[in-house]
């Protein structure tokens, strides 16, 4: 700024705009040569193409004698974020690609996640705390009409009739104290379904939470599993979506395990164990941005259905250094975290259902002995029957 007001100044004089035209071209010299020297030393120190800065390093089989778009684990220029070309990554971006953290939930810190990246001979291993997962992260009812065990549609006859068959079993002084609150809900949701005024408007609010929540979890996994595998496997793989590049890297080395999603481009797991380990475990570590995880087969499921909630980005704003807005690991630790802590009074408004309601009916009800869940809801058992 100083230069060019000199400039302008001294415009009209000769010898002083010559010395000022002269510093202009000093400046720039010494710019030019930093520049050179700086570029020089990040090749140098990181090759000509980045590669990991982390514990995964050792998992990628790069040779220098390779050519450089056929180096396993080393990302072509052409597919990396702008922000990631020539530059080492840094702690704030590897959180990124690993992905812990979205802007409007309520989200645990990476330092803070259960979901910790584990790094083994075959890939990384990312896993949610199976407590929380046996205690409520299970396929459960999560309204009114859910919980009772009827149809949308029900008459009031069929209501009594559900209503009490299910107080003769879940009374808390049958059932236990862990019954009480399940016991609450149930007596909340048998006077407003019978009250044709109130039922009208937990009808209207109950549709408006399916459009913008979509179904509830089911507890089954949307991949098939395939038979290159041990019956006893409990293994299984999973595609970070909003981190993939969709370079089809793991696609074509595994194509019967890894496909494209049609939508954004993304590579998503077809078929659980469609080749065999080794085959898989290449595709693994030719990932360039280190998306796909070995999970628990029992976490699959729930991992499966949180992809499917959140929320994406185009590949074209992630090579532009836009962050994905979302987690698979982060929500699914939230929903567990939400399910977990979930309380629901009377003041909450009965007749609204929303994401605190529907969290409370399905903690209550998973709380409730496991012989009276299978003797009343077999529906849910059946759907729990599949995972190991």
């Amino acid at each position: 700024m100083p230069v060019r007001l000199s400039l302008e100044r001294h415009r009209g004089s000769g010898l002083a705009f010559r010395r000022s035209l002269l510093l202009c071209v000093l400046a720039s010299c010494t710019v030019v040569g930093w520049l050179t020297s700086h570029v020089s030393n990040l090749g140098a120190t990181h090759g000509p193409y980045l590669t990991h800065s982390s514990p995964a390093s050792a998992l990628h089989k790069t040779s220098a004698c390779m050519p450089r778009r056929m180096r396993v684990g080393v990302a072509p220029r052409s597919l990396m974020p702008r922000t990631m070309r020539g530059s080492p990554l840094s702690p704030r971006r590897m959180g990124r690609l690993g992905r812990v953290g979205a802007v409007k939930l309520d989200l645990p810190n990476e330092s803070e996640a259960s979901t910790e990246i584990v790094f083994t001979g075959g890939g990384q291993y990312r896993v949610l705390d199976q407590g929380d997962v046996d205690a409520v992260g299970q396929a459960a009812p999560t309204d009114f009409y859910e919980m009772l065990g009827v149809d949308i549609s029900a008459n009031k006859t069929n209501l009594k009739k559900a209503y009490r068959g299910i107080l003769k079993y879940c009374h808390p002084d049958k059932a236990g104290a862990e019954a009480t609150e399940f016991c609450t809900l149930v007596n909340v949701a048998y006077d407003i379904l019978t009250n044709d005024v109130q039922r009208k408007v937990y009808d209207v609010d109950l549709e408006q939470y399916r459009e913008t929540q979509g179904d509830s979890f089911d507890g089954q996994a949307k991949s098939a599993w395939g038979t290159n595998c041990n019956t006893t496997e409990t293994r299984a793989v999973f595609v970070d979506e909003l981190s993939c590049i969709g370079c089809r890297m793991c696609n074509n080395l595994a194509g019967d395990t890894f496909g494209m999603e049609d939508l954004w481009g993304r590579a998503r797991v077809k078929t659980q164990w469609g080749n065999n380990e080794e085959e898989i475990s290449d595709a693994i570590d030719s990932c360039p941005v280190d998306c796909i995880y070995w999970v628990q087969r029992k976490q699959l499921p729930l991992l499966e259905y949180i992809m499917g909630l959140c929320n994406r980005i185009t590949v074209a704003s992630m090579m532009n250094g836009r962050a994905a807005p979302d987690s698979p690991f982060s929500r699914a630790e939230y929903f567990l975290k939400q399910r977990k802590e979930a309380k629901w009074g009377p003041a909450d408004g009965s007749m609204l259902h929303n994401e605190r309601l529907s969290n409370a009916i399905a903690k209550a009800w998973l709380q409730l002995p496991a012989e009276i869940r299978q003797d009343l809801w077999p529906q849910y058992a059946e759907l729990q029957g599949d995972t190991n």
